[in-house]
């Protein structure tokens, strides 16, 4: 049986320090001004076709 040389990690010097993106779920999102609108009971039936 062969003896597996452990790799060590090396570290790089020159490492060029990473920009931070926030998640997702933190970026402000545009609703869509129309789905913000209040819809009259009736209608709201009548677009669900009910």
């Amino acid at each position: 049986m062969t003896h597996k040389q452990a790799r060590v990690r090396q570290q790089r010097q020159d490492q060029i320090p990473q920009i931070h993106i926030p998640h997702s779920s933190w970026s402000r999102v545009e609703r869509n001004r129309s789905a913000e609108a209040v819809l009259a009971p009736g209608d709201f039936w009548a677009r669900l076709g009910l």
